[in-house]
Formats: C-alpha cells, structure tokens, sequence
C-alpha cells in the first residue's frame, strides 16, 4: 500500500502556506492547486492586503482592487485582519467605496491621515469596526484633527500608537465631568509627539479622553520630556508593566512609582554621539521592590567613545539592586564587523557578569507599531 503523500496531511500544507504571507504569487498558485488549500491560501493572501500588495506604489490602487475583489465575493471579507491605508494617496471615493464593504473580523488598522476634508465621515466609519482592537493614527495637521475623530473610536480599541504634529494642548480642552468615566480602557499606548506641548500637565487625563489608562500595560512615549511624568494617575503606575521611552540630555523619567515594571526600553537621543546622562539617572530610580528583567537601550548608529558617563552606566547597570539580575539589551541598527566588540569595551562589567546582549533592530518602533504593521519576522535579529 503506498503511503499518504505529506501534501495529504491538511496541517503540513498549512503550515507551509503560513511561510508565504509574502509571496503574493505563490499564494495565488497555492489557491489552484487543490481544493483544501483554498482556505489557508485565501487567508493569507486577504490577511494583510498592504502586504500582498506591498510592490504597488499607490494605496489607491491597493484599495481599489481591494474593493473590487471583495465586493465579487463577499465571503472573502472573513479573512481580512489588518488595514492600512495612506490618506495623502488614497481618493475620498476609494475610501468611501472601503468603509461600506463592513469588515466582519478586522481586528488592526492603520491610517496615515493628512487631509480630511473630503473623506471626514469615511475615515471615522473606518475608526468605528465593532472588532478593532489595535489603531494606529498618524495625524500630520496636528491634535485637534486628532480630537475630532477619538470620542467616535471603537470602544473595543486595546492597543493605540498616536503620532501627532503640533500638539498644542492649550487650545484644546474636553470638559469632564468627575463622574465621567472613559469608555474605551487601553490595554498598551505608545504617543510620539513631534513637538513639545505648552502644557504637558494636562496630558493625563484630559488630552487623551475618552481613554482610560487604569489598565494601562505598556506605555510608549518617544521623548520623555514631552509628558510630566508626576502627574500620571497612581492606578496607571500601578499597572504599567513595559515602559518604553526616548532620553535625551539630562532628563530625567522617576521609575520608583512603577512597582510592576518588567521591562525598560530606553531609547538614547543623541546629536553628538554621547551617552546622555539622563539614562543613568533614570536606570538609578529602580529599586529592589522592582521585578525588571529585561532593560534595553537602543543604541541606533551611535558610535559611543569610552568616557566618564559609558563607565558610570556600565557601572549603574550592573549594580542595580536587582533579583534576579536583568539582561541588559543593546539594540543598533547598524550590522557590521566590530559592532559587537565596540560596544562590549563601554560596558565591561556587564559583559563580565553576563548581562550583555546585542541585537539588530532598524528602528525603535513601538510594539504596538509592531503588531499593526505586521512587520517581516526578522524585525529583531539576534546577532
């Protein structure tokens, strides 16, 4: 009796189809084949559509043979999980022609927004699937574009990355009342503001509601200075477990109130390849009360030179009041010959206690980033 071909076992043809999320064209292939590979092939071809398409320059085009594939069969609609759109290059007739197709599952959507003139009601409806989980926003015209659309997102958002231009918050104010309480509970928040606010105070909670940060697990802020960090409400020091934000200077992030850190991602912002001192004084702030495993500092191109500051961090690194002792993560984005050996000069003592590690990252992309753009896997290379 001759035996079952590999290609007969529905798992093993899965699990080689899940290898070509992609290969657009070898999915089509795959759907061909047979009539049990239909199902994996479709799911991935019609997962991430910005992915399968990824060699069309126009999010326009990308739309519109979206729409035109799922409004034939509508049954295709199941498999769609991830969206992401570019406004600037995408017609408000396309947009609209998306937002009535009703994603049944569509679980994360992305929308760089520049205009919203013409497709103002589109976009919201698009903010509004009754399954989204995980948004990201990018709104170059600034908060108050911003403003407009967050009291209409889904209540069922966990995970929000919020990139605004010109966030001035004293000319936006939402009246709360102190009964209020916000609608939408984030699970993880990453907020890059690409300029200071006049006043930062008011952040927390004003500026962000409808949110509530009480459940709050990561928090994600690109510069540090851009958030007065005392006035965070005590139940979200609580619950923040990964804390992921850029140092620059001398500034300076108190870790003592954040009892269930587990993890410190610390981006280094500097113009002049010098270590700031603001790392040392914030990575000082654990105490032994904290369970931190994992600390990473991303590093970017950097070429650091050995110094008073990289011999005062190495030695704060790994003296740390830390049980067990953390792992302590250097992130570059640079792979070449001697990057490895460079950086283990800087930090001796960690290197001698077994506490350094590099990985190659091209850029310190919020993991909520992460998930929604659904980035290949080799995001973080280990070296």
């Amino acid at each position: 009796m001759k035996p079952p071909s590999p290609l007969d076992v529905q798992e093993l043809v899965d699990l080689c189809i899940d290898h070509l999320f992609d290969d657009p064209e070898s999915l089509i292939s795959c759907s061909l084949v047979a009539h049990s590979w239909v199902q994996s092939a479709q799911a991935k071809l019609f997962c991430a559509p910005h992915l399968t398409n990824y060699r069309v320059i126009s999010s326009d085009c990308i739309a519109l043979k979206l729409h035109r594939v799922l409004n034939t069969s509508p049954h295709l609609l199941r498999h769609v999980r991830s969206m992401l759109l570019v406004e600037n290059r995408l017609h408000y007739t396309t947009d609209a022609k998306l937002s009535q197709l009703g994603f049944s599952r569509l679980d994360t959507l992305s929308l760089q927004i520049v205009n919203t003139i013409n497709n103002e009601i589109h976009i919201g409806s698009l903010m509004r699937y009754p399954n989204l989980r995980r948004l990201r926003c990018l709104f170059v015209l600034g908060f108050s574009e911003c403003a407009r659309y967050m009291e209409n997102f889904s209540s069922t958002v966990e995970h929000l990355d919020l990139e605004c231009f010109h966030w001035e918050l004293i000319h936006f104010n939402v009246p709360i009342d102190s009964q209020t309480v916000p609608r939408i509970q984030l699970k993880s928040l990453y907020l890059n503001l690409l300029d200071k606010p006049k006043q930062p105070q008011r952040l927390w909670p004003t500026a962000l509601y409808p949110f509530g940060l009480g459940r709050l697990k990561y928090l994600g802020v690109w510069r540090a200075r851009l958030i007065q960090w005392d006035t965070i409400p005590h139940e979200t020091n609580q619950s923040i477990e990964e804390l992921q934000i850029g140092i620059e200077d001398t500034e300076r992030v108190d870790l003592s109130p954040l009892i269930h850190l587990r993890t410190l991602h610390l981006i280094l912002l500097s113009p002049s390849n010098v270590i700031p001192p603001g790392c040392r004084y914030t990575i000082t702030s654990l105490t032994a009360h904290h369970c931190v495993n994992v600390i990473t500092l991303w590093v970017g191109d950097l070429e650091f030179e050995e110094d008073d500051e990289s011999r005062r961090l190495d030695l704060a690194l790994a003296t740390l009041p830390l049980e067990p002792r953390p792992t302590v993560e250097f992130e570059s984005s640079i792979k070449e010959e001697g990057r490895e050996e460079s950086l283990k000069r800087l930090f001796p003592k960690l290197v001698a206690q077994n506490q350094f590690r590099i990985v190659y990252c091209p850029w310190p992309v919020s993991e909520i980033g992460r998930r929604i753009m659904l980035l290949p896997y080799e995001a973080r290379v280990h070296l």
